[in-house]
């Protein structure tokens, strides 16, 4: 994939070959691809762009940069990892390998969780292995009034973790690096 004449359905066709042995090539292909788009130009692509200008002329660069993408996918690394972020609830959470991708399922948690925490409340949460703080952040950006606390081991995660709350504008949390409870204050936590 090197010519300067190929197109979007082109690398599409050819990246969903590479990646057959997947169950998700076809999407895995278009979030890659959105990806080098919106890294490499000013306009900012969607999966409709893809669908809409699928003659749409790539450049030699873009086509390297989809390539490399595709050899990291294939080698099995995840795509959320590739591109550095992951939709979890309402949010767009950058990840690393320093922390967990957040799961769909995951969400159900936030759900229940929510359930409990009344939306004028002041209750104390506290996030035990908070990593890229998705359940943390989703429920602080659903409840104004709750002061969260979230911690993690691994400084990566948790400098992870403080980016995604300074870039999603979420106030109401802190964090704390400790192993499970050592660090954390002695004060009452309303859900833990």
């Amino acid at each position: 994939m090197s010519d300067s004449q190929t197109t979007i359905s082109q690398v599409l066709l050819q990246g969903s070959q590479t990646l057959r042995c997947s169950d998700s090539a076809k999407l895995d292909c278009e979030i890659l691809l959105l990806k080098v788009l919106n890294d490499s130009e000013q306009t900012q692509h969607s999966k409709t762009s893809l669908m809409t200008w699928p003659e749409k002329q790539l450049t030699d660069k873009q086509i390297q940069q989809f390539s490399h993408y595709l050899k990291l996918r294939s080698e099995g690394m995840p795509v959320a990892y590739i591109t550095g972020e992951q939709d979890f609830w309402t949010l767009s959470l950058s990840v690393t390998p320093a922390t967990l991708i957040p799961r769909p399922e995951t969400e159900l948690l936030v759900e229940c969780a929510l359930e409990k925490i009344p939306e004028t409340g002041e209750q104390n949460l506290l996030d035990l292995g908070t990593g890229s703080g998705a359940i943390a952040l989703a429920i602080a950006s659903e409840r104004s009034k709750a002061r969260v606390l979230a911690s993690d081991f691994s400084q990566q995660a948790l400098s992870i973790a403080q980016k995604n709350a300074e870039q999603l504008h979420i106030t109401n949390i802190s964090f704390c690096r400790s192993h499970w409870f050592n660090n954390i204050p002695g004060q009452q936590f309303d859900i833990i």
